[in-house]
């Protein structure tokens, strides 16, 4: 029942966690952009913990889940191939998980952390495709691109590489 007082409050409680992700997020982007990498790291990671994304830890955790969500994008190329229009827009809390992982990515590429940069890439377009297309959607294509280029995977770079770009003309 929607209406009931326990609904309301996990309503408000959803909210409320919301705004304090956004605000772990924002300080994670300010911070990035001051150049303090370590820090920006730490709240866009607790940004992802807040909406029930977290980060993984340690390196048999971060092998795992970094298999996985590979395995995923596998899939999500064959099932959005050409697939961009008429998709839902991505609700919230995905938008906000995907600007987090968007600024993790910046700073592994900082940092020089290929396998951290690669992964949040992952994670990024795994949360936004299938949603209607956005900025972040073009760019995280055109980084995966991108990667993909630099691992001598030339026909799979130059998929990402065409779906961005139509992605950006749609959006232009």
């Amino acid at each position: 029942d929607g209406d009931s007082p326990l609904a309301a409050k996990l309503a408000r409680d959803r909210g409320w966690a919301l705004r304090q992700a956004r605000r772990e997020r924002a300080t994670g982007t300010g911070l990035y952009r001051l150049g303090r990498l370590q820090e920006s790291l730490e709240h866009s990671k607790r940004c992802l913990e807040m909406l029930g994304r977290p980060f993984p830890r340690g390196r048999a955790g971060f092998g795992v889940s970094f298999f996985l969500q590979a395995l995923v994008q596998g899939w999500h190329m064959i099932r959005y191939r050409g697939a961009s229009q008429g998709l839902p827009p991505a609700d919230d809390r995905t938008a906000e998980a995907v600007r987090a992982y968007y600024c993790l990515l910046q700073v592994a590429f900082n940092r020089n952390d290929l396998s951290g940069y690669y992964y949040s890439n992952l994670c990024m377009l795994n949360q936004i495709e299938g949603t209607a297309p956005t900025r972040e959607l073009a760019e995280g294509l055109a980084f995966m691109g991108f990667t993909t280029g630099l691992m001598h995977l030339w026909k799979m770079a130059d998929a990402y590489f065409s779906r961005a770009l139509d992605i950006a003309v749609l959006l232009d």
